[in-house]
């Protein structure tokens, strides 16, 4: 399964991460290059104060969005495989509810929602493997 950055979790398009990426690279370049023009950005002439702050806000800025930019994420299942495993626990047969919850296991790993499935599908095929139930006789003397 793919993996996803933080950026496309949040549902932004890629040229806002861009611009997100790129003023993280400038917050980190700003403390060093005072009165410098970049061409589409010109860093100003910092007083010593904001210096020394944008020396410490700069790194971890751009350490931040460097992490949000990397795929740390697990991908979604796609939703032809969620229709098969959902098509599977339909069934009647215990063979293909387990087959349904071994394909989802595969399919969607980290997905708590999945897991859930993964775990009433699990209850209902033993369920129906062990047959319908007995009832506890309610007079336990001996």
């Amino acid at each position: 399964m793919d993996r996803v950055t933080t950026f496309r979790l949040l549902a932004l398009p890629d040229a806002v991460a861009n611009t997100i990426v790129i003023i993280a690279l400038l917050l980190l370049v700003a403390p060093y290059a005072v009165n410098k023009d970049f061409g589409i950005f010109k860093t100003p002439d910092w007083e010593p104060r904001q210096l020394r702050t944008l020396k410490y806000v700069g790194p971890l800025a751009f350490v931040c969005v460097s992490f949000a930019a990397y795929p740390l994420w697990p991908g979604s299942v796609s939703k032809d495989d969620y229709d098969l495993a959902v098509t599977l626990t339909e069934k009647q047969s215990v063979n293909a509810r387990l087959a349904a919850i071994h394909y989802f296991e595969k399919a969607a790993y980290n997905s708590v929602d999945h897991h859930w499935f993964m775990i009433e599908q699990l209850t209902a095929s033993i369920r129906a493997w062990a047959g319908p139930s007995t009832p506890i006789p309610r007079d336990l003397s001996y």
